[in-house]
């Protein structure tokens, strides 16, 4: 379950993350055009802690995700 659990995170993180990475030029500069240097990097850590934090929940309350999840728990 673990390797299980590994490889449907990777096969949902990687996408997920590569599709941000090519659409953020796109649309950063004229949407925040500040959110370079220190305070894109404290916005870019709080965002990514948010969406870890809910993705964590969201194992937790699913049933079918709970199934890999709970490996980290025993």
């Amino acid at each position: 379950l673990f390797a299980m659990n590994t490889g449907l995170s990777m096969a949902v993180v990687l996408p997920l993350t590569a599709a941000a990475a090519a659409y953020a030029p796109a649309w950063r500069p004229a949407v925040v055009p500040w959110w370079d240097g220190w305070a894109g990097l404290a916005l870019d850590l709080l965002l990514l802690d948010f969406l870890i934090y809910w993705w964590h929940r969201a194992n937790h309350e699913v049933p079918f995700l709970w199934r890999f999840h709970e490996v980290h728990h025993l």
